[in-house]
């Protein structure tokens, strides 16, 4: 017998002698022993091993045959994965308890990895090697609580994961409408990180506002006349035109008072208003069974295609819809296919860009975070891509291959109108572009103004409605330093 047998045993039948105990305290009294740790398997090397131990722990042979011996370890021990383990009553009832305990603080669900980590000292001491034996245990042991695959329900009632999920995410926010995934996941050590994230992406209640942040939809600050001036809105443009750009409602007044939201979370909130009648395509709103959109019939002609041209996409958009809309032209082509020159696009399994290398040259490019798509006109430090490097080209490359960069613009255009930005910047287009006046030389009067915005490709006309607004906070800026 090893040592740490003998001390086990010397304590547990302290004032105890083996004729004292029934034939099944005496296996229970082995079983539970360090040698058996890890489990009792029932084969006949085992089998000897446990009696040798039995007999030289209680000064006497085992009366049961092999049968016998093996079928009152199994019922007294815990079969798992083809093993019998000593789990104590004890230890049970530590297990009842801590998820009692939860309950009580108001936790929701608790999933077996994340509650074994959290109680690692203790299920080792109770012989709970995993969390899927701590899993199993839970579904023997007679519960108050819904015991699923992947969770434990602690609520009261009938609810599912997605629920419980939102419920324990809402107990944890903070005051703020705005909370980062990172620290949610940090103050519920019961819920994986992705489960956090899964739960943050799929639940109405939670909105994306930018760079693994979330903000509450519920939170936003709008009456009820506000939404539904803004839900009438909609409907008029739908049926005049069959179509709203959420770039047509007037946000803007909203956002003085909603500083918290950015506009991608601003955009998902509203059109939660009228998803119930309405499907939505990027930034366009469209009524449901309304047709086949320009987007669907362009999305359906890339799909699969190795080449097309622009001519091509514009007739694909009058035959489905019979009207051309280039922005929805661009936009739905972007999505599918790497635009290579202002005439042709091509399957992205015909482009091989080096992200990292390409991310870093424009590291050295965008010094401030963000620079008008015009003002790149060296493509020389680009690593070869399979195509000569133009604007075109480096658009398709920000909107959906770099890994720190992003293109964005007012409208989708041909004109290689708008901004390279890092994913992190947070400001609306009209914040970058009255960010990039200010840091300009350019004088402060509109003619000035609009022709600094054009010839660096923040702005396709000179026409814009807010300039006047533009000019007054660029001029703040600037005196602000």
């Amino acid at each position: 017998m090893e040592k740490q047998d003998i001390e086990f045993v010397d304590r547990s039948m302290a004032n105890v002698t083996p004729s004292e105990l029934s034939e099944g305290e005496r296996i229970w009294q082995v079983l539970e022993t360090p040698r058996f740790e890890y489990g009792f398997r029932n084969d006949s090397i085992e089998r000897q091993r446990f009696r040798d131990l039995y007999t030289q722990i209680h000064g006497m042979s085992c009366s049961l045959d092999d049968d016998g011996l093996a079928g009152m370890i199994t019922s007294i021990g815990f079969v798992y994965a083809g093993k019998v383990y000593a789990i104590s009553e004890a230890a049970k009832q530590w297990l009842r308890g801590q998820l009692d305990s939860y309950r009580a603080s108001g936790i929701s669900i608790a999933y077996y990895g994340s509650l074994y980590d959290n109680c690692f000292d203790e299920c080792t001491e109770a012989k709970i090697i995993s969390a899927e034996m701590l899993r199993a245990l839970l579904s023997e042991l007679t519960l108050s609580y819904d015991v699923q695959s992947d969770f434990i329900a602690l609520s009261a009632g009938k609810a599912t994961e997605l629920e419980l999920l939102q419920s324990e995410i809402l107990r944890v926010w903070g005051n703020s409408p705005l909370e980062k995934l990172d620290e949610l996941a940090q103050r519920l050590p019961l819920v994986p990180h992705d489960k956090v994230k899964w739960a943050l992406l799929n639940d109405d209640a939670f909105v994306w506002n930018g760079s693994d942040t979330y903000v509450l939809s519920d939170a936003l600050d709008l009456e009820e006349e506000e939404i539904a001036d803004l839900v009438h809105q909609i409907d008029e443009h739908c049926s005049k035109s069959g179509q709203v750009s959420l770039l047509e409602l007037p946000l803007n007044q909203y956002r003085e008072r909603n500083t918290d939201f950015s506009d991608t979370a601003l955009y998902s909130i509203v059109y939660g208003y009228v998803a119930d009648r309405y499907e939505r395509r990027d930034r366009i709103l469209y009524p449901k069974g309304g047709g086949q959109s320009i987007e669907a019939a362009v999305h359906e002609f890339c799909l699969g295609r190795e080449r097309c041209t622009y001519e091509e996409l514009k007739d694909v958009a009058v035959r489905a819809t019979g009207r051309v809309r280039l922005s929805e032209i661009v936009d739905a082509a972007q999505s599918i296919m790497v635009r290579i020159d202002h005439d042709k696009y091509v399957s992205d399994n015909q482009v091989s860009f080096e992200c990292d290398e390409i991310d870093s040259v424009l590291d050295r490019m965008v010094g401030d975070g963000f620079l008008g798509l015009k003002e790149i006109s060296a493509f020389g430090l680009f690593p070869s891509c399979g195509f000569a490097w133009n604007l075109y080209l480096l658009e398709s490359y920000c909107r959906r291959f770099s890994k720190r960069y992003i293109y964005r613009c007012k409208s989708a255009n041909s004109s290689n109108v708008g901004v390279v930005t890092l994913k992190t910047c947070q400001w609306s287009y009209y914040e970058l572009m009255t960010h990039a006046v200010a840091m300009s030389n350019v004088k402060l009067d509109k003619k000035s103004i609009f022709d600094f915005l054009q010839g660096t490709g923040y702005i396709e006309r000179k026409r814009y409605n807010l300039i006047d607004d533009l000019l007054k906070e660029a001029d703040e800026l600037r005196k602000r330093g």
